[in-house]
């Protein structure tokens, strides 16, 4: 008689666990090797069940933060699953009446403290009673997840996500979005569940793009627009708030819009019901309705007020027929380098992949590959002038993670036409030539741009002093700037014309450009002299504001004056570079005129809303860089200390 084949000892739940993530895409695939679930708008959660532990039941987010304590409903209807062990994957959110589900219903349950009314949506099970599903095709474990929640129950607090099997996943998301859900999560049917991101799960999520009537701003500072006010006429014609909008309003194009508002604002609105804002939101001016209108995209409406959830605004104009004396000051555009051949030979592969997850928001969509190559199509008019024929580095992401990030300093495989690599001295130094070769570092994950203070075709001359301003964490926005506004008139009185760019995270750059062609054109020792005398000198005379000693304990309080960009062979962050950071921000070159305003916004631009920035410029807010070009007199480097 055969002997009975060994029964595998059962595996222990894990105690971590990184859940499978969806990789965003436009369109949910067709086929009929993909299922489509309904996405739910909500929190992501692992559920896990061990009779054996101290705490039979954990609700830990897609991050590991335990949530347990948050959800005693949910703990409970886990606890009478009929199992020994159990990993379950899935969504905890809040219905509206329509059967719904808005991150935004969900955050206002949880504040007024009623954990108890959300419901969890199960979609998948990786561990069933001392046994690993992790291998076992998607189909099946969606139905050993169906077997253990039991039938369904519309009072109960767990449920099961359905899903529908061949259909066009095309036509289905057309009917979620006319539902007015959040969109559609596709999944091949045989696929193995991956921790991470990956393409046997992809998201469609609904962007809804509309017209509305701008009746008014808001002024959080008097004398700076901070939002528009927005409205839609009912059934009745009648006008009604919907929201405000802010995201994606640069101060440029805020200054051209307040002005073009000015001269029609009215004492009362022409809203049947005018909302009632928190003092927070500042103060509001009204203009007439039929006078301008702005196109904004968000992500739904809130189920108690019916306004506009996550709004940014997209372009404003003038309607037609108004009677409007002033319009938004045209768009500047810079002299145009990449052509449509240029753009038409941008090979991106894994375009999907993301970067730079951010740490702090379960709800938080990351950038992708993609992202980067579109962003440096859109901004390299703009980015190019101060960029090509430079020595460079860059900062490649090796993968999606900011801590695998590394310098590329010198030649690479595959490295694309149009940029070089030469002789400096015995050592490897690249230089981007072309438009084409710039956009083609996209490819190869190039996040940021360091450029050489000087050209290739005068590597001992450096034509820009970068002093960098690296302020304590503790050291606010308002203070920066003033510190910076102090430092660009001691550089003024030294014959140097400072222009402000925001570095992409909490400092300021200052950018002087220098002659260097006349005879008393710096070399990079004396550059380098020069800049560290001035630092010390500032540092000296505003002991609490400024230091020049790198140590976390002398900087407490105050800022950093970094002058090691002016060495030979270092390098600042272009203009217009990205960061390689969570959400992905970038360098961005200002006009004293915002960052006099003080308000911290010039610090926050990024991959999404700096290129709306640059699309409502009026002007080039480092116009007349060129043309301010000086030599370091002898003058100036004896005010400073530096004896040469």
């Amino acid at each position: 008689m055969a002997a009975a084949p060994p029964i595998p000892p059962a595996l222990p739940l894990p105690r971590s666990f990184a859940p499978q993530l969806p990789s965003p895409v436009a369109q949910p695939p067709a086929g009929q090797g993909w299922i489509h679930e309904i996405k739910y708008d909500g929190y992501r959660l692992l559920a896990f069940v061990d009779r054996s532990a101290r705490k039979p039941v954990r609700l830990l987010t897609r991050r590991g933060l335990d949530w347990t304590d948050r959800f005693p409903a949910l703990v409970s209807a886990f606890d009478a699953l009929p199992c020994e062990t159990a990993l379950v994957d899935g969504e905890v959110v809040a219905l509206d009446a329509n059967g719904g589900s808005s991150l935004s219903l969900l955050q206002a349950t949880l504040k007024s403290g009623r954990a108890d009314a959300v419901a969890f949506f199960a979609f998948d099970l990786m561990h069933l009673n001392g046994a690993s599903l992790e291998t076992t095709p998607l189909l099946q474990r969606k139905a050993a997840l169906q077997t253990l929640l039991g039938p369904p129950d519309p009072a109960a607090r767990l449920h099961y996500c359905d899903h529908v099997v061949g259909e066009d996943g095309a036509a289905l998301f057309e009917r979620i979005v006319d539902l007015g859900l959040e969109g559609v999560v596709s999944k091949k049917a045989n696929a193995r569940y991956v921790q991470g991101r990956t393409q046997s799960w992809v998201k469609a999520k609904r962007e809804d793009r509309e017209r509305f009537q701008v009746v008014g701003w808001t002024e959080k500072t008097a004398g700076t627009l901070s939002a528009l006010m927005l409205a839609e006429a009912d059934e009745g014609g009648a006008l009604r708030h919907v929201g405000r909008v802010g995201s994606g309003l640069s101060n440029d194009w805020a200054r051209a819009l307040r002005a073009a508002f000015l001269p029609l604002e009215i004492p009362q609105p022409s809203l049947a019901e005018p909302p009632k804002l928190a003092a927070s939101s500042g103060v509001v001016h009204w203009i007439p309705q039929d006078r301008y209108e702005a196109e904004v995209a968000y992500r739904g409406r809130s189920t108690a007020s019916d306004s506009l959830l996550q709004p940014a605004l997209q372009r404003v104009w003038p309607v037609a027929n108004a009677t409007s004396k002033r319009s938004p000051a045209p768009a500047y555009a810079p002299p145009a380098l990449v052509s449509p051949a240029d753009l038409a030979g941008v090979r991106i592969s894994n375009g999907d992949r993301p970067l730079f997850e951010d740490e702090d928001r379960e709800d938080q969509t990351p950038p992708t590959k993609l992202d980067v190559a579109l962003y440096y199509a859109r901004v390299a008019d703009w980015m190019l002038p101060e960029l090509l024929d430079r020595p460079v580095s860059f900062l490649r992401a090796k993968s999606g993670r900011r801590d695998e990030c590394f310098y590329q300093r010198h030649r690479f495989n595959g490295l694309p036409e149009g940029v070089e690599c030469f002789d400096d001295a015995g050592r490897d130094v690249l230089a981007i030539r072309t438009p084409a070769g710039f956009l083609g570092l996209a490819q190869f994950n190039v996040i940021e741009h360091h450029p050489w203070a000087c050209r290739t075709s005068a590597m001992e001359r450096p034509d820009r002093l970068v002093i960098d301003l690296d302020p304590a964490p503790e050291v606010s926005w308002p203070e920066l700037a003033a510190a910076s506004i102090a430092l660009r008139d001691r550089l003024k009185d030294l014959g140097l014309i400072a222009f402000p760019r925001s570095s992409g995270g909490l400092g300021l750059h200052l950018v002087c450009a220098l002659d260097t062609a006349g005879r008393g054109a710096a070399d990079w020792p004396a550059l380098k002299r020069f800049a560290a005398a001035f630092a010390t000198a500032a540092a000296r005379d505003a002991p609490r504001l400024f230091t020049t000693a790198p140590g976390k304990s002398a900087r407490r309080g105050k800022i950093y004056l970094d002058a090691g960009r002016a060495a030979r062979g270092a390098s600042a962050v272009a203009s217009y570079s990205l960061r390689a950071a969570p959400g992905l921000p970038a360098a961005t070159p200002l006009d004293w005129a915002e960052l006099s305003q003080a308000s911290g916004d010039a610090s926050n631009f990024n991959y999404q809303t700096l290129p709306e920035r640059l699309g409502g410029l009026a002007r080039d807010p480092w116009a007349g860089l060129y043309e301010s070009a000086a030599t370091i007199t002898r003058k100036a480097r004896r005010e400073v200390g530096d004896g040469d």
